[in-house]
């Protein structure tokens, strides 16, 4: 894992450039504060005067959207709004929660290995990348379980 990629570095850089490129662009971070587990950040632009929103995620973030969107699709659409089974609310901001930590601690190793100098603590760094890496794999599992379970309640 390095400094690029689908992470949350990368989201940000995304995020600049897309404001650089529309300097009164608006941007909305729901990393910071998510709407009902929903993560990710919107940058609204006026194109040719009307305004367009682009929703920037990392693909943690994407499938869990995309999760939510398809059991607002099958169960309730107040799903998307905080809505729905209490059940299967709390589990979507369990899981978006994690997201959340799993994140912020991919963050964390970014930084830490860019102010540690070069080569010391490589082994354990990789370490910890692996780990990171198995958790965002569960994590895209547990929401594809839930996809599943979802679809055979139908």
């Amino acid at each position: 894992m390095s400094g690029r990629g689908p992470n949350i570095p990368e989201q940000d850089r995304v995020v600049g450039q897309i404001a650089k490129f529309y300097p009164d662009a608006q941007i909305d971070d729901l990393r910071i504060e998510p709407s009902h587990g929903y993560r990710a950040v919107h940058v609204i632009v006026k194109v040719t005067g009307f305004p367009v929103e682009i929703q920037v995620r990392t693909p943690l973030q994407n499938s869990w959207a995309q999760g939510t969107e398809s059991l607002a699709d099958r169960f309730d659409p107040e799903i998307k709004y905080g809505g729905g089974p209490e059940q299967l609310r709390h589990v979507l901001e369990l899981v978006s929660a994690r997201i959340g930590g799993v994140e912020d601690n991919e963050t964390s190793l970014i930084a830490l290995r860019a102010s540690v100098p070069g080569g010391v603590l490589q082994e354990e760094f990789s370490n910890l990348e692996t780990e990171l890496l198995k958790q965002k794999k569960k994590l895209h599992e547990v929401l594809q379980q839930i996809m599943m379970a979802a679809e055979k309640k139908v």
